[in-house]
């Protein structure tokens, strides 16, 4: 699992990061954290980008995002 985010972490962003770690840590045989610029944040499972919020230009909804994980890594 890849995530790569803005220097300024908002708070939402550390909710995401914290709340997949809880869930996916015996799942998760490395975790990435890119610095970028320009509101990047972008996660990516197995290689797979699952969200972008430069394409979506909105931050991330976190239950979506731990779905989209779940489906992603079964």
């Amino acid at each position: 699992m890849n995530f790569a985010c803005s220097e300024t972490i908002h708070q939402k962003q550390q909710v995401l990061r914290s709340d997949c770690l809880h869930i996916f840590a015996p799942e998760i045989a490395s975790l990435e954290l890119i610095p970028s610029s320009g509101g990047a944040f972008e996660i990516s499972v197995d290689g797979r980008k699952i969200y972008s919020k430069l394409n979506t230009g909105q931050h991330p909804n976190i239950s979506a995002i731990i779905k989209e994980i779940e489906s992603k890594s079964s």
